[in-house]
C-alpha cells in the first residue's frame, strides 16, 4: 500500500484568544507610558481616556451625551 493513500487534511488556523489580546493590552501600555511622563503631564495623559469616555457619555455640560439614548 503506498504511503500517499491517505489524503491530507487542510490545516485550519485557530486564532483563539489572540484577537482579544490587543484591546486588552492597549490600556495597560497607555497607563505605563503615561506613568513615565514627567509631572502633571503624565497624570493628565493617564486620565485622558477616562475623561474622553465621560464626556461622550455625559456631554460637555453633564446634561447630554449618548446616555440620553438609553432613556
Amino acid at each position: 500500500m503506498p504511503a500517499d493513500a491517505i489524503p491530507s487534511q487542510p490545516t485550519v488556523r485557530k486564532r483563539g484568544w489572540c484577537c482579544c489580546l490587543l484591546p486588552a493590552v492597549l490600556p495597560v501600555v497607555w497607563l505605563l507610558a503615561a506613568a513615565l511622563l514627567p509631572g502633571k503631564t503624565g497624570a493628565a495623559v493617564g486620565w485622558a481616556p477616562i475623561w474622553l469616555v465621560a464626556v461622550l457619555w455625559n456631554g460637555e455640560d453633564g446634561q447630554g451625551g449618548i446616555s440620553r439614548l438609553l432613556e
